[in-house]
C-alpha cells in the first residue's frame, strides 16, 4: 500500500470505519510527529509555537474542512478516538505524540490510555473535564457571566433578519468576537489569530452548536477518572489562570499518574493565543523530555 505524502504542505482527507472524509494536513518537519485534532482553530498558530516538529493537523468529524455530519451520524468522545486511531493507520504513523484543546484534549487523554505502545506523550490545553459533574455545569455558567451580551443580543437581532444566512462568515466572527471575553484574557488575542474557523461552514455557530449539543447528549454524565487511572504515558495539561473551567477539574487531571498541570499565568480557554510564549515554552519542553523522536 502507497502511503499519503506526509511532507510539509501537504493535505488530503481519509476515510473514517462509517465513510466519512477527514480533512488533514501536514505543518513542518522534524524527527517527531505531533498529532493535533481540529486543526482548523489551532494548525497555524500552534506551529508557530512548535518548532522541529512535523505536526499532522486533522479536522474532526463534522469539523472544520472534514465532511458534513447527517442527523444520525454517531458522534462522541468513543467515535472520536476511534476515528484518530484510524487516521493513523492510514497515515503510516505509529510512534506519535498528541495535543488537545477542549473536548479533543480528552479524547487525546482516553486515546494516549488505551494506546500506550502507540503514543508518546500527550499534551492538553484545557482539557474536557474528567468527569461532567460537577464541573461542566460550572464551565457553562462561566462562560454565560462572561460572554459581551450585548454583542450576542445585537447576533441575535441580525441573525433574525437571516444574516447567518445572508453573510455567514462575518456572522461566524462576530459570534466569536462576542464569545472572545470567555475564552481569553487578552483583548487582542482573538485578532492576532492566525488560523481561520469561520472560513469553514461547519465552524459556523448554527453548525457547530447543533454538533455540540448532539455530542453532549451522547456521552451523557461521563466519569472518567477511574479509566484514565491507567493512563501511563507522559502527559501534560496547561490551563490558562483565567479558564473558565474550575482549576479542580484540570487539578483532577494533573493528579494521574506521570501528568504535569502547569497554569498558565494571563491565559483563559485559548491559552496559545493568550500567551504564545508561555505555551510553546512549556511544549518545547515537555516534547522535549518525553516524547524522543
Amino acid at each position: 500500500m502507497t502511503l499519503p505524502d506526509l511532507s510539509a504542505g501537504a493535505t488530503g482527507h481519509v476515510s473514517t470505519a462509517d465513510g466519512l472524509r477527514l480533512h488533514y494536513e501536514i505543518h513542518g518537519s522534524g524527527e517527531r510527529t505531533l498529532v493535533l485534532p481540529l486543526a482548523c482553530w489551532m494548525l497555524p498558530d500552534l506551529a508557530a509555537v512548535a518548532p522541529a516538529t512535523r505536526i499532522v493537523g486533522y479536522d474532526p468529524r463534522g469539523r472544520g474542512r472534514s465532511e458534513t455530519v447527517a442527523a444520525d451520524t454517531r458522534l462522541g468522545v468513543d467515535a472520536d478516538t476511534e476515528d484518530l486511531d484510524g487516521l493513523l493507520d492510514t497515515l503510516g504513523l505509529e510512534h506519535v505524540s498528541l495535543l488537545g484543546w477542549s473536548y479533543f484534549g480528552g479524547v487525546a487523554g482516553r486515546y494516549a490510555a488505551a494506546h500506550r505502545d502507540r503514543v508518546r506523550a500527550v499534551a492538553m490545553i484545557s482539557p474536557l473535564p474528567l468527569r461532567r459533574i460537577p464541573h461542566v455545569g460550572r464551565a457553562a455558567q462561566a462562560v454565560a457571566d462572561r460572554i459581551d451580551a450585548e454583542a450576542m443580543a445585537a447576533l441575535g437581532r441580525d441573525a433574525r433578519k437571516g444574516a447567518h444566512t445572508t453573510h455567514p462568515e462575518q456572522f461566524c466572527r462576530g459570534w466569536n468576537r462576542a464569545l472572545a471575553p470567555a475564552y481569553t484574557s487578552n483583548p487582542t488575542a482573538l485578532a492576532s489569530m492566525r488560523a481561520d474557523p469561520c472560513a469553514c461552514p461547519n465552524e459556523h455557530p448554527a453548525a457547530v452548536n447543533t454538533l455540540l449539543a448532539r455530542i453532549w447528549q451522547a456521552m451523557g454524565d461521563w466519569d472518567w477518572r477511574e479509566e484514565l487511572r491507567t493512563l501511563s504515558v507522559p502527559a501534560l495539561v496547561l490551563q490558562g489562570e483565567a479558564d473558565f473551567q474550575p482549576r479542580a477539574a484540570a487539578e483532577e487531571w494533573g493528579a494521574l499518574p506521570g501528568t504535569e498541570l502547569v497554569v498558565v499565568p494571563g491565559a483563559g480557554h485559548l491559552a496559545w493565543l493568550d500567551r504564545p510564549d508561555a505555551v510553546g515554552r512549556a511544549l518545547k519542553s515537555f516534547l522535549d523530555r518525553s516524547s524522543g523522536g
